[in-house]
């Protein structure tokens, strides 16, 4: 579940001039017509404060590749198109990047559901698709030149259960999760099935009603068990509110969460309960790995300001289509997709490639809450097979 700063009213002409200006992009030392690069976006409309993000993430990685000779001895040329946060419209968007504009391969959608409305026509033209922060299953789904470049919302629960096995050393854990709640669900599932292949023990796997107010018949078995940790795969709410009462029923140990802790509301709720906790989330602009640095320093001197974690999924699905094309030697659909599909790459984010479902397999950042704030701890890669 990727998230961000909620939608803000964004001036019209501001905005289209930004999708102008997208176009445009710095003078390369190649030669020939420029390669066209679609991004689907929302540059107005609901979302557009995520599409601004994920554009300017775009067209740092176009440029740096055209300072770099372009690709197969050709500038790169960034066209973005407005999808208004609407899936009608990001349809249109969609044929009118491959129709009118010629993109040899999309970089979006930021939401979901254009996504999804996306993907069939991309898929038909052969036209490969790289959603930078779409993290519903369904849209990978759809085809073989469907990709996207943030982790789906299940793979947290693996990541989660190797930094509890092998950072922090736990072997026994509980999981706590709303019922009915497929990310929550997901996770949790994901989670135990990790911990356990990991040599680790589920002491108690147990649901709760979303937006509940007692958690006391839960905790009490939960809290019997001693375990090393308890897992919590809620949204923020319900992580504060079950953290606040295991501390309240005597828990002691440590809890780990996933990216719907993510909120300022989170400490605000939680109070010191989860103080020394740790939550999985797709990157923070601490991260201390030489990539990461790197693009955070290059996107301060690009933009006058700290990049947010869509821009750096912005900056990432437009780099795997880059590089795709430069290993693929061509612009041809087939070979590109092929190409992209076999990338292997360290991003800001760290290591990447693709799964057989064209999800990425990746490494996520950890962050610890330490005096109320969310710091990064530490990158963990995933598992090798």
């Amino acid at each position: 579940m990727i998230k961000g700063s909620a939608p803000l009213p964004v001036v019209v002409a501001t905005l289209l001039s930004v999708a102008c200006a997208s176009g445009q992009v710095a003078p390369a030392t190649t030669g020939g017509a420029p390669i066209v690069i679609g991004a689907v976006l929302p540059l107005t409309g609901y979302g557009a404060v995520f599409g601004a993000s994920a554009l300017n993430g775009m067209r740092l990685a176009v440029d740096e590749a055209n300072a770099a000779g372009g690709a197969l001895g050709r500038p790169l040329e960034l066209r973005a198109r407005d999808d208004k946060g609407d899936a009608t419209e990001g349809a249109t968007a969609y044929r009118a990047s491959i129709e009118i504009d010629g993109a040899i391969a999309i970089a979006g959608a930021v939401m979901s559901k254009i996504s999804l409305a996306g993907a069939p026509i991309c898929q038909a033209r052969g036209v490969p698709m790289v959603s930078p922060t779409s993290t519903n299953p369904r849209v990978t789904e759809v085809g073989d030149y469907i990709f996207r470049t943030a982790f789906i919302d299940p793979f947290q629960g693996t990541m989660a259960a190797t930094f509890a096995l092998g950072t922090l050393g736990a072997r026994t854990a509980a999981c706590v999760f709303a019922r009915g709640n497929d990310y929550a669900e997901g996770v949790a599932e994901t989670f135990r099935a990790a911990f356990t292949e990991g040599g680790g023990a589920i002491a108690a796997f147990e649901s709760h009603e979303m937006g509940a107010y007692d958690f006391e018949d839960i905790l009490v078995p939960i809290i019997e068990t001693a375990p090393d940790l308890i897992f919590i795969a809620d949204y923020y709410n319900d992580a504060a509110s079950v953290a606040a009462q295991a501390r309240e029923l005597g828990y002691r140990g440590r809890f780990v969460g996933i990216d719907g802790w993510d909120s300022p509301e989170l400490v605000r709720m939680a109070g010191n309960a989860l103080e020394g906790s740790f939550f999985i989330n797709h990157w923070h602009t601490e991260a201390a790995s030489p990539e990461s640095l790197r693009f955070a320093d290059a996107y301060r001197f690009r933009y006058g300001e700290n990049p947010d974690l869509i821009d750096v999924c912005g900056y990432e699905s437009a780099r795997v289509i880059i590089e795709g094309l430069r290993s693929a030697g061509t612009v041809s659909g087939p070979a590109l997709r092929d190409a992209i599909a076999a990338t292997e790459l360290v991003l800001p984010t760290g290591r990447f490639a693709f799964d057989a479902a064209r999800n990425p397999v990746k490494s996520a950042a950890v962050i610890i809450i330490r005096n109320g704030r969310f710091e990064w701890f530490a990158t963990v890669d995933p598992p090798r097979k």
